[in-house]
């Protein structure tokens, strides 16, 4: 960040150059003042992008890298959910690879930490469904990240709750 790299990085990650994803994902990855540094430098909608429309490794590195970018941060969470990204997450929890489902879990989680606007975005494009079945038959990982999202999602979220249970989430989540 002080030597300048978040800027080219993102360009990077704009020309879609492999491994610039998993660059900016180990940047933000437990460093408050690198995820600010990415958003500022305009890596959100890149990264969306990428999880839109990447090949499958940089699907799953940019899922990766937007779950560390709203890991702790509520600016990050707002700006990945008006870039676009909450739809583009919840198509890869449904019908990615097993590993961009469990990055896909994982940045769904972050995002719906502590924000009802993000808990509602998510519910709106369909999520609970592909994380019910993550809980319910993916791997141990995917699980944990998908019983994570659940409860995120659930917490304060009297509509969240019900589509959860609806989804048949309750069972799942107490076996």
């Amino acid at each position: 960040r002080e030597a300048g790299g978040v800027g080219p990085l993102v360009s990077l990650v704009r020309e879609g150059t492999p491994y610039a994803a998993y660059a900016l994902a180990n940047l933000a990855d437990g460093n408050a003042a690198n995820r600010d540094a990415i958003r500022e430098a305009g890596g959100v909608g890149p990264l969306v992008s990428l999880v839109r429309e990447g090949t499958p490794e940089q699907r799953e590195q940019a899922a990766w890298a937007l779950g560390n970018l709203t890991n702790g941060n509520e600016a990050n969470r707002d700006a990945i959910r008006e870039a676009g990204g909450v739809g583009p997450l919840g198509t890869l929890v449904r019908e990615g690879t097993l590993e961009q489902r469990e990055q896909a879990a994982w940045a769904l989680a972050t995002l719906a930490t502590g924000n009802a606007a993000n808990q509602d975005a998510i519910r709106e494009v369909g999520g609970m469904g592909p994380l019910v079945s993550l809980v319910r038959e993916g791997t141990p990982k995917q699980r944990e990240q998908a019983a994570w999202a659940l409860g995120n999602l659930a917490d304060g979220n009297a509509a969240n709750r019900d589509a959860i249970r609806e989804a048949g989430g309750v069972g799942p989540l107490v076996s």
